[in-house]
């Protein structure tokens, strides 16, 4: 559900993947089935004092060979999806394990695309583009398998945009639809491997519709037309079948759009064309700069952290305030992007770099700086099936880190839907936890860890499904 770009049915792409399955057909064998061994260097870093903040560029580094690197996206567990370029000038889909590269498909055929999100069950969804006609459709993969959106119903329809994405792998996007006796449509929708799961239509009234992200409750946030307004675009969100209208920043009003949500329902994007906003409990809030200049909001954390790009520098806003994401040091050209950001904090993108050395994915993190107390970082991944039969029973690890030495024992508190549980932990590291469901339904599921200073953070939350 983390981030997004909101590409577009007419983007241009530029990653070359395999052939895509059909639709529903799920591929893999496991989170690690398609993995080779790990190529390219070391990664190395730089810290800097910027305000109240300590910030570390990490440099994630190229392909052997290669001259080019961006990422797009981090999950909960560190992985980075991105593109690079090989020896021969090819572009590359990859993933960044602990510092490295790892080419994660072979790249036959002549789709030319890019993943842009990616879960923790290394599920992405990202974007193609496709023969001499420049036709472009939606790319869900699972385990290393490509599968083209359904297109919505109606002979105009040629495929479907697929914007974000959420742990259980729900795909948030939208297209075009109708043709011949049909008058023709465009509508946000929902996908399951592939196949067109749910049209949410549009804004009552309205015309149009597209989704952007969607969180592990099946909350979806984008933009769509309202009656009576023409074409203006209003931020929505939409729950269980009810489109919200989000309000807007006092002023002209121009277009607003919902570019994530997190799991709090809290939602980051743009206000009155161009105001970087979060709508929290229904209400609107201003994001700071410093100056008023083009911007870009990529995404939410369940933290309530956003993190963008102003003018030609990435930006993170923390606890209210706005935290340039500046380039490497002695960059060619003063031009960073910041696109994703995990639980964690962590956010990468890509800077440039010396003159000579052209741009490279980059990983920031932020921290106070002159020390404190910083909350344990936590994240929560199923341990086995998220849909079970009652009387069945959920199994979760929830990994913790505490950067600060001496902060134990931590306190742990487990929010079940049906339930909680507690206990203590004398060291990071992870937790390996159990429930049994006695009734049927959907129950949402999070880890609190808290030390022993009274700092605390939630992980992301896993939905568990009951039948």
């Amino acid at each position: 559900m983390l981030h997004r770009l909101g590409p577009t049915l007419g983007s241009i792409a530029v990653l070359v993947i395999g052939a895509c399955a059909e639709a529903g057909t799920p591929g893999g064998t496991g989170p690690d089935a398609s993995l080779e061994a790990p190529v390219g260097p070391s990664a190395n870093s730089v810290t800097r004092i910027v305000g109240n903040w300590q910030v570390t560029i990490t440099d994630l580094g190229l392909m052997p060979g290669g001259t080019f690197s961006t990422a797009y996206d981090i999950n909960n567990i560190g992985e980075i999806v991105g593109l690079a370029t090989d020896a021969g000038g090819i572009n590359r889909r990859v993933i960044w394990q602990n510092g490295v590269i790892v080419d994660t498909l072979p790249q036959p055929g002549s789709a030319v695309t890019r993943a842009t999100q990616l879960n923790e069950r290394r599920q992405l969804v990202g974007f193609a583009n496709q023969g001499g006609g420049g036709l472009g459709y939606g790319v869900f993969w699972n385990q290393g398998t490509a599968v083209k959106l359904q297109p919505l119903p109606g002979t105009a329809a040629s495929g479907a945009a697929a914007n974000g994405l959420n742990a259980q792998g729900d795909v948030a996007g939208g297209g075009t639809g109708g043709g011949g006796t049909i008058p023709l449509y465009q509508h946000a929708g929902i996908w399951r491997n592939g196949l067109l799961h749910q049209d949410i239509g549009v804004i009552p009234g309205g015309n149009y519709s597209m989704a952007y992200d969607i969180n592990d409750a099946g909350q979806v946030t984008g933009t769509g037309t309202a009656a009576g307004t023409g074409a203006r675009q209003y931020a929505f969100v939409w729950s269980n079948g009810v489109f919200t209208v989000l309000p807007d920043l006092p002023g002209a009003f121009l277009q607003s759009a919902g570019r994530s949500i997190n799991t709090r329902g809290d939602v980051a994007g743009q206000s009155n064309g161009g105001e970087p906003v979060v709508w929290k409990n229904g209400a609107v809030q201003a994001l700071p700069m410093p100056v008023r200049l083009a911007n870009t909001v990529y995404e939410i954390n369940d933290s309530g952290d956003v993190v963008g790009t102003v003018g030609s520098v990435g930006v993170l806003w923390k606890q209210g305030q706005y935290i340039p994401l500046d380039p490497w040091p002695n960059a060619a050209v003063n031009n960073s992007v910041a696109r994703g950001i995990n639980n964690q904090g962590v956010v990468v993108g890509e800077s440039y770099f010396p003159s000579g050395q052209g741009v490279h994915a980059v990983m920031w993190t932020v921290a106070p700086a002159g020390g404190g107390n910083t909350p344990p970082a936590v994240t929560l991944v199923a341990a086995g099936p998220t849909t079970i039969r009652r009387g069945q029973s959920l199994a979760v690890q929830a990994t913790f880190t505490d950067p600060d030495a001496g902060d134990g024992p931590w306190g742990w508190a487990a929010a079940w839907g049906n339930g909680n549980t507690s206990g203590t932990a004398a060291a990071p590291g992870v937790l390996s936890l159990s429930r049994t469901y006695t009734k049927a339904g959907t129950f949402t599921v999070r880890v609190r860890v808290t030390d022993a200073r009274g700092a605390s953070t939630t992980s992301n939350s896993i939905t568990v499904r009951v039948r």
